[in-house]
């Protein structure tokens, strides 16, 4: 970015922050404007219910030696991405159309 100096926060920051109303939430901050929510639904449950830019998701983790998460549209069975986890905290996520991010 032309004049940016090092050191300097981009133009848009974005943080999570706990929700105030619910314990297993939290929304996604860009300076002062709530941009998007990620919720768990079930006190125990792995699955998340994600909304941002008007977009709903879930987001569902499982396996154990291969732990694993996928992101479905809302009230959707097919999956948009898989990330499949490493034991060397990388991963390698495959989106629907084939394509792949190491």
């Amino acid at each position: 970015m032309p004049g940016k100096k090092r050191g300097q926060p981009s133009a848009l920051s974005l943080r999570w922050v706990p929700a105030k109303k619910l314990k297993r939430a939290y929304e996604l901050h860009a300076a002062e404007r709530t941009v998007g929510c990620i919720l768990w639904p079930k006190l125990f449950g792995s699955l998340a219910e994600v909304e941002c830019g008007g977009h709903r998701w879930t987001f569902k983790r499982g396996g154990f030696l291969r732990p694993r998460v996928t992101v479905r549209g809302d009230s959707s069975n097919t999956d948009l991405a898989v990330l499949e986890l490493s034991w060397g905290r990388s991963g390698l996520l495959k989106m629907g159309d084939g394509t792949r991010f190491r």
